[in-house]
């Protein structure tokens, strides 16, 4: 039996994403722009060089730098201090440097999630496989700037553990690393790329058959709990002291996804029913992929980042990169071939 041609490769397909975006940003249709907190860090000169000292001595100043606080956004200010820097020697707005490299962070988003659908399928990219990650790429397009890193970085990690270039465990380490890198843009999306990689790395652990392999299989979480171990937990401080610190805090940061409906004492019974319907159906479809026996650790991921919705939208959107990758798989997984009966 022959399978149905391609009409497209992972490849071809980022291709056709960048091209499209180049045009659209030549044609004036779309623009990204910088969010206001590096933007703040940069204004006030905090550099690499001196990011662990105070932005101003003023005391006003100081008032707003502590709702900043620089040491929580250190990744976040190293990740777009390159623009900031050139295009204050070019002579360049940052936010247009920063619309120049769109086309290549959705180009990589799309790619990174064609290639784990290619991988774990076995089957080749078909037109129906693309009804699973148009949609992605439609809604990419409407992101706000730091949303794009997030997205692209998630993508990456996913791709990083489920279909690597190179299965060496330093190679999915350093996939891992650039993955958070890319998603600390927000506490939101740090924290929920952080748990999506302790559940693909602890997935490779139970699945592994020798003590070897399952030590491979830690050695990317164990390079980010190195690497990135101080950011984690000042991510995490500051955004409990923000929302006013302790329990209260927590509430806070919960009143800032979707779990501020659980919150809402004045939940209408319409909306109370919303909410219990669409968090069943959420439990089902993950109880549902997790009996099929198949991509569970991709199933877990969706679900813990349905979850970590709770505490904010952004993570909660991150949800569409997994949900995309494993309709993709299914869809393709199905694909008919060619003289079968």
């Amino acid at each position: 039996m022959q399978r149905q041609k391609p009409v497209m490769t992972p490849a071809i397909l980022a291709a056709i994403t960048f091209l499209i975006y180049v045009a659209c940003i030549f044609g004036g249709i779309y623009q990204a722009t910088l969010w206001s907190q590096v933007g703040y860090l940069w204004d006030h000169g905090w550099t690499i060089a001196n990011w662990q000292s105070p932005l101003s001595d003023d005391p006003a100043d100081q008032l707003r730098a502590n709702s900043v606080r620089p040491a929580a956004h250190r990744l976040r200010y190293f990740l777009t201090y390159p623009l900031f820097w050139l295009g204050s020697q070019l002579g360049i707005s940052a936010d247009r440097l920063f619309t120049s490299l769109a086309p290549l962070l959705s180009a990589t988003t799309i790619w990174s999630v064609a290639r784990v659908i290619v991988v774990r399928s076995g089957r080749p990219l078909t037109c129906t496989s693309l009804l699973a990650i148009l949609p992605l790429a439609g809604i990419y397009f409407a992101m706000d700037g730091r949303m794009m890193l997030a997205f692209c970085g998630f993508a990456i990690l996913l791709c990083a553990h489920l279909a690597p270039l190179r299965t060496a465990p330093y190679w999915v380490a350093l996939g891992s690393a650039a993955a958070l890198f890319l998603t600390s843009v927000s506490s939101g999306t740090f924290y929920s790329a952080f748990t999506a990689l302790v559940v693909l790395s602890f997935g490779t652990t139970i699945r592994a058959q020798t003590m070897l392999a399952r030590l491979h299989g830690l050695i990317p979480l164990l390079f980010i709990l190195l690497l990135y171990h101080s950011d984690l937990s000042s991510t995490l401080e500051k955004t409990l002291a923000y929302y006013g610190g302790g329990l209260s805090g927590l509430a806070g940061m919960v009143g800032h996804g979707f779990g501020a409906y659980f919150l809402n004492l004045e939940m209408t019974p319409i909306m109370l029913s919303a909410l219990i319907l669409g968090m069943v159906s959420c439990v089902t479809i993950a109880c549902w992929l997790l009996r099929r026996g198949h991509e569970t650790s991709l199933s877990l991921v969706l679900f813990t980042s349905i979850a970590m919705g709770v505490f904010g939208y952004s993570a909660l959107s991150l949800a569409l990169i997994p949900a995309c990758t494993l309709a993709g798989i299914e869809i393709t997984r199905r694909q008919p071939t060619k003289g079968a009966k």
